[in-house]
């Protein structure tokens, strides 16, 4: 029995001549099986070929998303010990603050002042901060080093970094702004003569209207008078600047202590003199001695306190 086959007839119009020819089944066959297995190779290849080029574009976003990460874990990490500085600053302002305006459990400085409530009140604790910075560093911080976090969980953490070093600026800025407010008060206090000058000695003369000790005449007295032994020592009973130094008609040997704010003290009739003129004085420091030099009638020392070149009663400002 022959075999089956197919056959093609190939004519044309310029000729009566037909040619024809045939292909046996089983090669038709074979020639679909071939087709078939290269169209299968060829998917295949096509698949295999995508799944390459989606796994090298995978590659490469996680390797750009690597890049970008570090670049961040640097940018926050500044960030961050940027932060953590100006969290010390703050720490360190609110300390002296608060040794200066005397808050219990906080060491007193040389330049502690009389305790502010409001003051207190208005210094804010750092501690929450640090707590926070803390909490940024031991755990987000750490995943971000390890690249265990997604673009987004870094940029939320970024946002919480600046918004944190927003608010220890706004803190540094209202510390620093109360610690000059505070100074100033300081200075102003450090100014003021509230002190005694003569630790031992009595009231012999107040200021004001008075009978004088040589006419008896009822006179204006522009001062203190307070007794003491001779060469009893004389203090300054405010910071300042000695602006003058000299022998007054009436005062004897004199000294002026400048303040500041338009405030001036003046002491006379001293025996001696241990200062010069434009030295600069703390409260506390010995100016001169207790004397009975110019118009006087025993040994004392007359002690004024001048606002813009007025006399003013010097009790009004002693708070001993």
């Amino acid at each position: 029995m022959s075999e089956k086959a197919y056959t093609i007839v190939l004519t044309s119009n310029s000729s009566t001549k037909v040619k024809s020819i045939t292909i046996p089944k089983s090669w038709v066959r074979l020639g679909l099986f071939f087709v078939s297995v290269i169209l299968v190779l060829l998917f295949c290849f096509i698949i295999d070929y995508f799944n390459v080029l989606s796994n090298y574009n995978q590659q490469s976003s996680l390797k750009s998303q690597n890049i970008i990460l570090k670049q961040k874990f640097k940018l926050v990490e500044s960030k961050v010990m940027t932060l953590e500085k100006t969290l010390q600053r703050v720490q360190g302002v609110s300390l002296k603050i608060k040794g200066m305006a005397g808050v219990p459990g906080v060491e007193k400085t040389k330049d502690s002042i009389q305790p502010m409530g409001p003051v207190q009140a208005s210094v804010t604790p750092v501690s929450s901060l640090f707590e926070k910075l803390k909490f940024i560093k031991k755990a987000p911080l750490a995943r971000l080093d390890k690249s265990e976090v997604n673009l987004s969980e870094a940029s939320q953490l970024e946002i919480k970094v600046d918004n944190l070093a927003k608010t220890s600026q706004l803190e540094e800025q209202s510390s620093l702004t109360l610690w000059e407010n505070m100074a100033h008060r300081k200075t102003i206090m450090d100014s003021t003569p509230n002190m005694r000058p003569v630790k031992d000695g009595w009231y012999t003369s107040k200021f004001g209207l008075r009978s004088d000790p040589f006419s008896g005449a009822s006179v204006m007295h522009s001062g203190l008078d307070i007794a003491a032994a001779p060469g009893t020592p004389i203090y300054a009973p405010a910071n300042g600047v000695v602006s003058y130094v000299g022998f007054e008609s009436g005062y004897g040997n004199l000294v002026t202590i400048d303040h500041g704010y338009g405030v001036k003290t003046r002491y006379a009739h001293n025996s001696e003199v241990t200062v010069k003129y434009g030295q600069k004085v703390k409260r506390g420091d010995k100016i001169a001695a207790v004397g009975s030099t110019g118009r006087s009638s025993g040994y004392h020392l007359h002690y004024e306190v001048r606002v813009n070149g007025v006399a003013v009663n010097p009790k009004d400002y002693i708070i001993e």
